[in-house]
């Protein structure tokens, strides 16, 4: 899973655990938190892709 900015900006990139679940705690690859705002989610698996929207509000 990728998380992105509106303007398409790499913010964090994560990856599942052994049931397929994963968490994003708002921050970006540094640690630091996210500012509020919507945040794309690209989610890659089995061949198949989908985009979902995020929105942190702090």
């Amino acid at each position: 899973m990728r998380i992105y900015t509106l303007r398409g900006e790499l913010v964090n990139n994560l990856t599942t655990d052994a049931s397929g679940l994963a968490r994003w705690n708002a921050t970006n690859q540094s640690g630091g938190s996210v500012a509020s705002g919507v945040y794309f989610v690209l989610i890659k698996g089995a061949g198949a892709k989908r985009t979902i929207e995020v929105t942190v509000q702090r």
